[in-house]
């Protein structure tokens, strides 16, 4: 039940939506006394997670949440989503180019190991059904020659 909801589409983006706002309750009380690049890495954190956990497209959907709260959180202004200092744009423009990137690599680092996973398991099929009928062209063998080995070992040929 647990693992089905964790993998349905919507709660993968309710989930991302909610690791977001939870690093953005946790982070809040401590603006003052942390730099806004431990705060990116925050958020980065949690973009990493969802892309590993549900894929990119709810990474997609972390990261462009993570900027906004980070914006609208930690860059003064604060509660607009105006940007007075022009390095804070190049800051939360990197955030959401790394947020991307991450959230795409680990996205597809997921599906690589599935793939492979799935592969594995094709392999061990194939092997089990090569060896079954190994096991049955040896069996037929051994009946087929039975008789003359027997009649071999009589001495009757």
């Amino acid at each position: 039940m647990l693992r089905g909801l964790l993998q349905s589409r919507l709660a993968s983006y309710v989930l991302a939506a909610l690791g977001i706002a939870a690093v953005t309750t946790f982070i809040l009380p401590l603006r003052g006394t942390i730099n806004t690049t431990t705060i990116g890495f925050a958020f980065l954190l949690v973009v990493l997670f969802v892309a590993i956990l549900w894929g990119s497209k709810p990474a997609f959907f972390a990261s462009i949440l993570g900027v906004l709260s980070f914006n609208f959180f930690f860059l003064p202004p604060y509660h607009t989503f105006t940007i007075a200092d022009p390095q804070n744009w190049i800051a939360l423009t990197a955030f959401f180019i790394t947020a991307l990137a991450v959230g795409q690599l680990s996205a597809r680092a997921k599906r690589r190991a599935e793939e492979a996973e799935a592969g594995k398991i094709e392999i061990r099929h194939l092997y089990d059904e090569l060896q079954e009928a190994f096991d049955r062209a040896s069996s037929i063998r051994r009946r087929a020659t039975a008789p003359r080995a027997a009649v071999a070992a009589l001495g009757w040929g």
